[in-house]
């Protein structure tokens, strides 16, 4: 397989775990030892930059999000240059909070950066 397969299995595997909101899964596609970690959730107004702050993120997005019925790519990328790449990735999604009036019904960008060789978990 090729550097850009692995990481296009990888970046499936993120899509996969992050509609199934299966926060465990998705805290093992990390690669929590890299120093250079950067993670930018699109309703949070700054990057999170450590681990400890990704992980507190998402043992927290299961008592927020109940589920999510609708995930549509409208646009993705991978690019790969050394042992750097890069996932841009443009969706429709909609959203079912956990409380009152809890939907979101929205059109997203997100760009994640796997960096280094992460091992590719299997679905």
């Amino acid at each position: 397989m090729s550097d850009k397969q692995d990481i296009e299995a990888l970046y499936k595997n993120w899509c996969s775990a992050f509609q199934s909101v299966d926060a465990a899964r998705m805290k093992r596609l990390f690669d929590q030892s890299f120093d250079g970690l950067i993670y930018q959730p699109e309703e949070v107004p700054d990057p999170m930059l450590t681990w400890d702050a990704i992980d507190k993120y998402w043992d927290a997005i299961p008592t927020v999000v109940g589920s999510i019925p609708e995930w549509r790519e409208l646009i993705s990328r991978v690019s790969v240059d050394g042992n750097s790449a890069t996932v841009y990735l443009k969706l429709q999604t909609h959203i079912e909070l956990i409380g009152p009036r809890a939907t979101s019904r929205r059109t997203a960008r997100n760009s994640w950066r796997p960096q280094g060789r992460q091992p590719v978990e299997a679905n």
